[in-house]
């Protein structure tokens, strides 16, 4: 069987990085798994039985690197013939020593920027950063696959990863087994508006939302707008003079299954993103679980989003920062029940690049490759999906 060694420094809450969450799902069930993690972290409800679980005696990510590079030396005469897979962040660097261990292939899974560049941060931690960034330049050379979960054109371009070792694909979701048709099933004479993310911040364009939207209410009177996700307090600021209009309900960090009741009452689904490098370069899984779900997705054309969505067919974009544009498009939607009907319908015809379990196949035989293992996996746990 496929031996896989997983090093993560993340703690296992699938609300923060979804994305490694199902690969390691995956690979506990399709590979000999061992996760080398932090004395915090737990995945015991992702991993199957038998998985083999290390944790470092050490706090944080040098701790996680250390202990990691002790491990995979110590274990280098069984590990060979193995893939080593680190997250994208400055762990990496226990993946780079690995290779001088033992004939092992080192993955790079790439679900984020691998160590983000900050512009606002003191000069010393500037320093920092470009030193760690061009550290994970030259040890990414090593690197024999990166699976790339974002625009790679964008910010990644600055690791120079020749394009022979990316495997591009987008994030992705489980499918619902039936996603009905939920248009028009609410049980209110509301026009219903909902925005959702973790952490609104100023990039996630909440004042340009609420700038639409007051003037939606002068159009729209039973219009109704739900935003779900935390607030800070600098981006508090910015919507200081719109926090408080009417039909406006804020639901902060919820459960998931209050999330998803929210998106089936909805009547559009909006993402109204500025054009920020960070987001830009993002396929957001909100988009795919809106579309799924055959809800109408308006959102911010920024490069991400505008590969997912095709304006006019499957949903509706908007340029960037234009609260006037979104706005117009929303009461349009609302005057127009019949478009909105077949934009629903396209919706829910999900692109077969949303489903986790094709996707993973793909990543599955890259695996195989690497090592010459062409064994037959079987990826196919739907019985298993709602375990997520």
């Amino acid at each position: 069987m496929l031996r896989t060694i997983f090093l993560t420094a993340s703690k296992g809450d699938e609300g923060i990085n979804m994305p490694h969450i199902q690969r390691i799902f995956f690979l506990s069930r399709v590979s000999d798994l061992t996760m080398i993690i932090t004395s915090i972290a737990d995945y015991k409800r992702h991993l199957t039985h038998g998985t083999i679980t290390v944790r470092s005696p050490f706090a944080g990510k040098l701790g996680l690197i250390v202990f990691s590079a002790y491990w995979l030396f110590k274990n280098r005469q069984n590990i060979k013939n193995a893939i080593v897979i680190t997250e994208p962040t400055v762990v990496g660097i226990a993946g780079f020593l690995a290779k001088h261990f033992s004939d092992i292939k080192w993955v790079v899974d790439v679900w984020d920027i691998p160590i983000r560049h900050h512009s606002k941060k003191n000069n010393l931690t500037k320093l920092r950063i470009i030193f760690t960034r061009f550290l994970m330049k030259l040890s990414y050379r090593k690197a024999d696959l990166f699976i790339v979960g974002i625009r790679p054109e964008f910010q990644f371009k600055y690791y120079q990863v020749p394009e022979e070792k990316i495997l591009a694909w987008q994030t992705t979701i489980w499918i619902p087994k039936s996603t009905g048709d939920n248009f028009g099933k609410r049980g209110d004479e509301h026009f219903n508006i909902l925005c959702m993310k973790s952490l609104h911040t100023p990039a996630c364009g909440l004042d340009i939302l609420l700038q639409a939207f007051s003037k939606v209410k002068k159009n729209i009177l039973n219009a109704r707008l739900w935003i779900i996700g935390e607030i800070p307090e600098d981006v508090e600021k910015t919507i200081k003079d719109l926090g408080k209009l009417e039909e406006v309900e804020y639901f902060g960090f919820i459960e998931h299954s209050q999330v998803l009741r929210l998106i089936k009452e909805a009547d559009l689904c909006v993402i109204p993103w500025h054009d920020d490098v960070d987001l830009a370069q993002l396929y957001p899984t909100k988009v795919m679980e809106y579309m799924t779900e055959g809800k109408v997705v308006v959102a911010s054309g920024v490069a991400g989003i505008s590969e997912m969505i095709k304006d006019g067919r499957n949903g509706v974009l908007f340029r960037p920062g234009d609260s006037e544009e979104l706005s117009n498009k929303i009461i349009s939607l609302y005057k127009d029940e019949t478009l909105r009907h077949q934009l629903a319908a396209n919706a829910r015809t999900y692109n077969p690049k949303f489903d986790t379990i094709r996707q993973h196949e793909e990543i599955f035989r890259s695996f195989q490759k690497l090592v010459n293992d062409y064994s037959i996996i079987d990826v196919n746990l739907t019985d298993e999906r709602f375990l997520f």
